[in-house]
């Protein structure tokens, strides 16, 4: 062998040997995840996090990256280190909500869908709701919720201000422009004067009742009593 390739050999030699024990060659990666707070596992290594968080890997190695919500294993990648961030979408960690009430049985609306009745406790994603709690006769209880942590809601409702009102039948009613839906039942009777109870949030109200071709219109104070308007539309 020449001199030449001898020293070219040698050379490639002390190359392999010195990366044989060269020191690894680690690399800072930034581990996130949405949402953040997850925590994860390196190759079976204990927890890391929560997350965003920065965590050293070794250039060019492979591993199995597990991602924990709540203690239990939600999520696994691979990752092959080149200092490229790993950022990871999980599900949202639901949360608890619970509704209740001075009165049992108040219907429970978040978002505008009917979920239940009081007590009532339902999962949710984190996010902002709007809770109402309904109740015939009652005001409606309004709420708007951060649902960030498991929270529970008390709804104190306050009785609407009631007034009952006589009406012959056929007639129809409306309460401060709202017309309101009245069932006088099957039978039918031409003569027959049939009393309905009408709930407000407030004290003075219009009230306009049409029959036949009369119409009545007239300021009321609203004060749990009963009022026949038979005087005026007979």
């Amino acid at each position: 062998m020449n001199i030449k390739k001898y020293l070219l050999v040698l050379i490639i030699s002390l190359i392999t040997i010195l990366n044989l024990f060269a020191p690894p060659k680690f690399l800072t990666v930034r581990v996130s995840s949405n949402p953040s707070g997850a925590y994860f596992s390196v190759s079976g290594s204990e927890k890391i996090g929560p997350t965003p968080i920065n965590h050293k890997f070794r250039e060019g190695s492979t591993y199995i990256v597990d991602f924990f919500q709540n203690g239990k294993k939600v999520k696994t990648i691979t990752y092959t280190c080149d200092g490229s961030p790993i950022n990871v979408t999980l599900q949202p960690i639901s949360k608890t909500l619970t509704v209740n009430s001075n009165i049992n049985g108040a219907n429970v609306i978040i978002n505008g869908q009917q979920y239940g009745q009081t007590p009532l406790t339902t999962s949710l994603n984190p996010g902002s709701y709007n809770v109402q709690v309904t109740y015939p006769g009652y005001k409606t209880y309004n709420i708007s919720v951060n649902l960030n942590s498991d929270q529970t809601i008390y709804a104190n409702l306050e009785p609407n201000i009631a007034i009952k009102i006589k009406l012959p039948v056929g007639a129809k009613i409306w309460i401060n422009g709202n017309e309101k839906q009245i069932n006088f039942g099957k039978k039918k009777n031409k003569k027959q004067w049939k009393t309905f109870t009408f709930y407000s949030t407030q004290k003075k109200n219009t009230v306009k009742v049409k029959y036949k071709a009369l119409v009545v219109e007239k300021n009321i104070k609203f004060e749990n009593q009963t009022i026949s308007l038979q005087a005026v539309l007979r």
